[in-house]
């Protein structure tokens, strides 16, 4: 975020302040509750899944995930992949991507979640194995935070403002190249103690986000300026 800010914007780092976004305040909690074995079978992954979102924008970089699937099958993890976030209006587009994949049965589209229905994200960041996020740029990174706090480890793109959001509670990867992709999911769903470090590490890093935090970056920043305007 400091670093997009310091490029796109002539101005001093000190006069730069950061008051960043959060994440519902219970869905740590919430986590706690979800019946995984139950979200599972709706989802008929009784192993878990791999969870990633698609809202439709190219920036998503949606069509490599089903290259990065492919591989992963090859390596012998077959998760299926659950495509969460699909809205309306690009329901077909998603659809026609799958329809001539090879492992299209092991596809699962989970239409469009609105950002208010907690109880129901909780649900499927819960029951997933990882979550993937191969995002070309991002302002932030709302779905990332989310799935920590849920307890999910996360592997996501090394653009844009993940690596700082992540702060080093993620497995960074070139969302370009297919096989850093599909060595780190193998490596994460193969190692059991890996899986639980980036839980423990992505929850603590996801508490780090908090409305209240972000109110009081806010109020000191606005006092800041009339401060050093009176002075």
């Amino acid at each position: 975020v400091k670093t997009r800010l310091k490029n796109n914007i002539i101005m001093s780092e000190k006069k730069i302040r950061i008051a960043y976004c959060a994440p519902a305040s219970d869905f740590n909690i919430l986590s706690e509750s979800v019946n995984k074995d139950h979200v599972r079978m709706k989802l008929n992954s009784p192993k878990g899944y791999i969870l990633y979102f698609n809202t439709g924008d190219e920036w998503e970089n949606f069509s490599i995930v089903l290259k990065v699937y492919d591989e992963m099958v090859q390596k012998n993890i077959i998760y299926p992949l659950v495509i969460a976030g699909v809205k309306e209006r690009n329901s077909e587009i998603v659809k026609k991507a799958v329809a001539d994949f090879p492992y299209k049965k092991n596809i699962r589209i989970v239409p469009f979640i609105k950002a208010d229905n907690v109880e129901k994200l909780a649900e499927i960041y819960s029951a997933a194995l990882l979550y993937l996020d191969l995002s070309l740029y991002e302002g932030f990174g709302m779905q990332i935070v989310e799935a920590m706090a849920c307890g999910i480890p996360v592997i996501c793109s090394n653009r844009g403002a993940l690596p700082e959001v992540t702060g080093g509670c993620a497995v960074l990867v070139n969302p370009l190249n297919v096989n850093e992709v599909t060595e780190a999911i193998v490596k994460v769903a193969n190692n059991r103690e890996l899986r639980k470090s980036l839980v423990e590490k992505g929850r603590n890093r996801a508490a780090f986000f908090s409305w209240d935090k972000t109110a009081r970056s806010i109020f000191n920043g606005l006092k800041e300026v009339v401060e050093n305007g009176k002075s």
